[in-house]
């Protein structure tokens, strides 16, 4: 924390269930506490990371695999 500031950072892992792929992000969710209160917060992450886990591919030929 920094004054009414705060960072929170880590990394995200799973399985899709979907697509049976592993995956892992990096995060951070910067944050406002104003009066002992989260007022306000982003979540920053890998989205093509997570969307690439949640895809399937296409085999030889052409069949999603």
């Amino acid at each position: 924390m920094d004054g009414v500031h705060g960072v929170i950072a880590g990394l995200l892992a799973g399985r899709v269930r979907a697509t049976g792929k592993l995956d892992s992000s990096p995060f951070s969710v910067p944050f406002v506490v104003e009066n002992g209160v989260i007022t306000g917060f982003h979540m920053y992450e890998d989205s093509l990371a997570i969307a690439e886990a949640c895809t399937r591919e296409a085999g030889v030929d052409g069949a999603l695999v």
